[in-house]
């Protein structure tokens, strides 16, 4: 079997993606989630604010955001981020960590994150929520959030500073 040659425009050749992200109140959906082993930095060591390498933690695809109280809209429906909540950390998991924990201080956002997740989908924080949550039964679901700007150097972004009930959709 010959190879087939092909090619693009040299104008295409550069990538990444837009400079959007949310910053300020806004509704989305539940796209996707997966649960993924918590990974280590370059050295082999935690990431900032892991105890461990050995855990687990969920990232849900958000996406579909509506813009509340005039914030700019999102330069497409597909647009969308990730957020990870650490479910498990160095042997201890959410249920067991203290809200307050400098130790785990993930798996302790994470505990918070969860709860205020699942209050603001209308149900109890419990690990049959945190099941669910994994094996995609929010996923389509509306929630709103108020997005805080992050920068570290020259990088920024937006992270989810309180959850709400979504309203719009």
């Amino acid at each position: 079997m010959s190879s087939t040659l092909f090619d693009v425009p040299e104008e295409m050749l550069e990538f990444g993606g837009n400079e959007w992200y949310p910053v300020g109140r806004f509704e989305f959906a539940i796209r996707e989630v997966y649960v993924n082993d918590l990974g280590s930095d370059e050295e082999g060591e935690p990431y900032n604010g892991y105890a461990s390498t050995e855990g687990k933690e969920v990232s849900l695809r958000l996406t579909d955001f509506v813009p509340l109280n005039g914030e700019p809209e999102p330069p497409s429906t597909e647009v969308g981020m990730f957020l990870r909540i650490c479910l498990e950390d160095d042997g201890i998991d959410y249920l067991e960590v203290d809200p307050t924990d400098k130790d785990h201080k993930n798996l302790a956002k994470g505990k918070r994150r969860l709860v205020a997740l699942a209050r603001a989908l209308g149900e109890v924080p419990s690990s049959d929520f945190v099941d669910a949550l994994c094996n995609g039964g929010y996923n389509s679901k509306a929630v709103g959030a108020e997005f805080q700007e992050w920068k570290m150097g020259d990088r920024k972004g937006g992270f989810p500073k309180k959850f709400f009930a979504a309203s719009s959709f």
